[in-house]
C-alpha cells in the first residue's frame, strides 16, 4: 500500500530545525500591522460613537398595508398539452364538466376565460369580462 502524504512528518524525515525562524508571532497581529498588496493601507478602524450617545436600536421596516386580493374563481379547464411546432402554439385542454378536449390557441375564448399566452409547461388565461382576472393553468400543477 502507498502512504499517504499526510503521513509524513518532517520529524520523520530527520530535517534540521530552521536557526533563523522567528519567535512564533500571531498572524493576525502582523496583518494588522503591515497592510497587505498596498502601501497606503490602513488598517481598519471600527467607527466609534462619542461617550454620551448611545446606539438605539434600528426601527422595525414599515409596510404598507395591502389591501386583501378577492379569490380569483379558477375556470373549469385543465391544460393536458402544449404544442409549439407551427405557427400558432396551441394548447389541448380539457372540459371538467363535459370530459370534452379541444385544442386552443393565443386569444381563443374558453368558459369565459381568454387565453393569453401558451408556453412550453403552461398557459395564462385572463378573464373575457374582467382583464383583471388571471390565471396560469401549468401541465404540472403540483410543481407549482
Amino acid at each position: 500500500m502507498t502512504p499517504l502524504a499526510s503521513d509524513f512528518t518532517f520529524a520523520a524525515l530527520d530535517l534540521p530545525a530552521r536557526q533563523d525562524a522567528a519567535p512564533s508571532q500571531p498572524l493576525d497581529s502582523e496583518i494588522e500591522t503591515r497592510p497587505l498588496f498596498y502601501p497606503d493601507r490602513k488598517p481598519f478602524e471600527p467607527a466609534r460613537l462619542p461617550e454620551n450617545e448611545v446606539e438605539a436600536e434600528p426601527a422595525p421596516p414599515e409596510f404598507p398595508e395591502e389591501e386583501p386580493v378577492a379569490a380569483v374563481e379558477r375556470p373549469p379547464v385543465k391544460l393536458l398539452g402544449t404544442e409549439h411546432s407551427s405557427q400558432r402554439p396551441a394548447a389541448l385542454v380539457v372540459m371538467e364538466e363535459s370530459n370534452d378536449s379541444t385544442w386552443v390557441h393565443e386569444d381563443d375564448v374558453i368558459s369565459g376565460w381568454r387565453v393569453a399566452k401558451i408556453a412550453a409547461e403552461t398557459i395564462d388565461l385572463v378573464g373575457e369580462n374582467d382583464q383583471s382576472s388571471r390565471v396560469t393553468l401549468s401541465l404540472y400543477p403540483e410543481n407549482r
